[in-house]
């Protein structure tokens, strides 16, 4: 039985990639008959989806990645946060960019569903529900992306509540923000759908882990973990939050990591009530509690699960605790997943839960809040930090690096010195 996945071996499993860039498998190696005009280093939602737009528009791309472990576990490469059944899509969320690439994803991912048949979206109210000061004050950023992008929203006081969501209490002075176009998308079935959609359009997917990239003249030299040898023109890195472990890069990007605990929650198989994703911040007797908790869904193990977090307000910020965002003056927010089943056990009256497993989510924030899509030099590329919200804006970004890649400008709102990189 393979040893339990504690946060320490989590995290020791980037080490244990970087550890293993010396590798060369020289009696293995492989000459490719042809070189690839691009290659596209990771196959998470940045990566397929820079692979579907390069192979779209007519390029000979090669898109390099790992398989997901069966066993949901791996000693050499770390989990990737899309192994996983759902996350939200919100577009009335704090941040205007990442609202805007969420917003102009969509019709992406629309048009993806269409034409592979591989359903991965499907509709979904979000909920916000806080006491009222944090109503008042917490939720203006969320009021303002939606303003500017034209997503309805609805306020609901504690009657409002009760009307719309009879199946869910909350104290007495709640207050909700209702996003009624939100939505549930699944990682999986995305990456799925996305690297159907850039083979179909003559794309190579390569099962293998990039370790090691040669410059020479003319091209780009790709080393893999079973020794294989690919080449390329060009070369976009997206390996998501653990790019700077795979040590691809010359230079370290600018990535802050946060460890996220998710919970999965089981609970009775069959018919639901329709339940929107829930963020509700609820004072405690400590202090406001966190709790983020999606609707019930079928995971692959065949078992239904509630999935979410929890979290609490600490005094003081310690680095590498897994702060997930700030909060009132002089404290911030922790992730406490001891919370979860008893918040929600409030939150949902007659609820029984059953087993409840963790796993641990890690995040990669931008120094500038905004991911990188940038040039290394005139060969790399590089498309990674997500800033908690990566699913959800992996297809505008992917298009974005791969016009990048094929040397195509853009300007507007989301211009490239938005993107511009930052390094360590």
């Amino acid at each position: 039985m393979a040893p339990p996945l504690t946060r320490r071996r989590f995290i020791s499993g980037a080490a244990t990639l970087a550890g293993g860039l010396l590798y060369r498998g020289d009696a293995h190696t492989q000459v490719p008959k042809r070189r690839h005009a691009f290659a596209v280093i990771g196959r998470g939602p940045m990566g397929s989806a820079a692979a579907r737009h390069l192979a779209a528009a007519g390029a000979d791309v090669v898109v390099i990645g790992p398989e997901e472990p069966t066993d949901g576990q791996s000693a050499v490469v770390p989990a990737a946060s899309h192994y996983d059944e759902m996350r939200q899509i919100e577009l009335a969320n704090d941040s205007l960019l990442l609202g805007r690439l969420a917003h102009a994803s969509l019709p992406g991912f629309r048009e993806l569903e269409r034409s592979t048949s591989i359903n991965f979206i499907e509709d979904n109210a979000n909920l916000r529900v806080g006491f009222p000061t944090y109503a008042a004050r917490g939720w203006e950023p969320a009021r303002a992306v939606a303003r500017e992008l034209e997503v309805p929203v609805e306020e609901l006081g504690m009657s409002d509540l009760a009307a719309r969501f009879p199946y869910l209490r909350f104290p007495a002075d709640s207050r909700g923000l209702l996003e009624p176009g939100g939505g549930i998308i699944n990682p999986r079935k995305l990456v799925e759908a996305q690297l159907a959609a850039a083979e179909k359009n003559g794309a190579t997917v390569v099962s293998d882990a990039a370790v090691k990239l040669q410059r020479k003249s003319g091209e780009v030299v790709i080393e893999t973990l079973t020794g294989r040898t690919l080449r390329a023109d060009q070369v976009l890195v997206a390996t998501g939050a653990f790019t700077n472990q795979t040590g691809l890069l010359r230079r370290d990007l600018a990535l802050t990591l946060i460890g996220v605990t998710i919970v999965q929650a089981g609970v009775r198989p069959g018919p639901q009530a329709e339940m929107p994703v829930v963020t509700a911040v609820l004072q405690g007797e400590a202090g406001p509690q966190i709790l983020y908790a999606m609707p019930p869904r079928e995971f692959p193990d065949g078992k239904t699960y509630i999935k979410g977090n929890s979290f609490r307000w600490a005094p003081s910020r310690t680095a590498g605790d897994g702060d997930a965002e700030d909060g009132p003056k002089g404290s911030t927010v922790v992730d406490d997943p001891s919370l979860m089943v008893g918040m929600l056990s409030q939150m949902i009256p007659g609820l029984e839960v059953g087993a409840v497993r963790s796993h641990f989510c890690m995040t990669s924030y931008t120094r500038s809040g905004a991911p990188y899509i940038d040039r290394i030099d005139d060969r790399l590329g590089v498309a990674a930090g997500g800033n908690a919200w990566g699913i959800m804006t992996s297809d505008e970004i992917g298009r974005l690096a791969a016009a990048m890649m094929r040397g195509e400008g853009w300007s507007g709102e989301l211009g490239p010195e938005v993107f511009s990189a930052r390094f360590a």
